[in-house]
């Protein structure tokens, strides 16, 4: 009879009911806000340690405006007056080379999805 004792646990069925709605919502939130707690803290660690730290600054890229366009003041008069206006049409344009440009397509397999 001991060993039956012993195996007793073996035909021993646990009826575990599923959890609901609300203990998952509540797990997944507590994991959503330790994840992000913990992502927060790592990026303001790494800021302070940043700023703290000896680091040379970054450099600042120097900003050129185009010297083909004017970004002077307009006055509505001169806009409204009829007189040959300059155009700027031909600045940007972009000379391409159009033959053989699809030369690595000769060969190629279609696939079909």
């Amino acid at each position: 009879m001991r060993w039956l004792k012993k195996f007793k646990h073996l035909w021993r069925v646990e009826i575990r009911e599923p959890p609901t709605f609300e203990e998952l919502e509540s797990k997944a939130s507590k994991s959503l806000e330790e994840d992000y707690e913990e992502k927060k803290n790592t990026e303001i660690d790494d800021a302070f340690s940043t700023l703290e730290g000896d680091e040379t600054p970054l450099e600042e890229a120097l900003v050129n405006s185009a010297p083909d366009y004017d970004v002077g003041e307009v006055n509505v008069e001169d806009l409204l007056e009829e007189k040959n206006l300059e155009s700027h049409y031909e600045l940007n344009i972009v000379d391409a080379k159009i033959e053989d440009s699809d030369e690595h397509l000769i060969g190629v397999k279609q696939v079909e999805p």
